[in-house]
């Protein structure tokens, strides 16, 4: 059985999660931006997967990755674009447990 989970995202994220998680959207809960994903929580095989967040009007690398979504902040005033990173080149693999990130209940 599948279930939904949210996780907070940062300007770099690393979920540990399936593989084959989907994920839904990127949105503001409150004050926290979040990505929902549907996986199922008993699977024994899981993988890194890197996102990163870039802000409307800063630079974006030539291959962002693949585009999840946007959302906005304090009233609209900042608006966010999501990307998740199939290649992270600015992540070495030893780097990514101080960036991961736990689901929220």
């Amino acid at each position: 059985m599948k279930t939904i989970w949210k996780y907070p995202i940062k300007p770099i994220t690393v979920l540990q999660i399936p593989p084959d998680a989907k994920i839904l959207c990127v949105q503001m809960q409150g004050s926290i931006p979040c990505i929902w994903a549907l996986l199922d929580p008993h699977s024994s095989l899981t993988t890194r997967r890197c996102f990163r967040t870039v802000g409307t009007g800063h630079d974006v690398p030539d291959d962002p990755g693949e585009y999840i979504g946007t959302f906005q902040a304090f009233g609209g005033d900042l608006v966010f674009h999501v990307f998740e990173v199939l290649q992270p080149d600015h992540l070495k693999p030893e780097d990514w447990p101080d960036v991961m990130i736990k689901p929220l209940g």
